[in-house]
């Protein structure tokens, strides 16, 4: 039987509103993270990568907190990512 993993997207209202989405995925390192987010980067292939890019450049123009991390859940890792708007 195949394992369902589950993709987590959350939006709270509190003194900022803030969205984190989280992919199971396997631990990375800060460095990976870094990489992440420069444009053209993308482990899927070619002609990919602007994503990420474009959201570190939205939350850089309106001053936005935007965090990376792994974070255990359920007692798997998983990639985070959180914009604090």
């Amino acid at each position: 039987m195949q394992e369902t993993e589950f993709l987590y997207i959350e939006v709270r209202r509190e003194e900022r509103t803030t969205l984190r989405v989280a992919n199971p995925h396997r631990k990375r390192k800060n460095q990976e993270f870094l990489k992440m987010f420069e444009m053209g980067y993308s482990t899927k292939g070619d002609n990919r990568g602007v994503g990420l890019y474009q959201v570190k450049k939205l939350a850089q123009k309106y001053k936005c907190e935007l965090v990376a991390e792994n974070q255990v859940m359920d007692g798997k890792n998983y990639v985070c990512f959180t914009l604090k708007i």
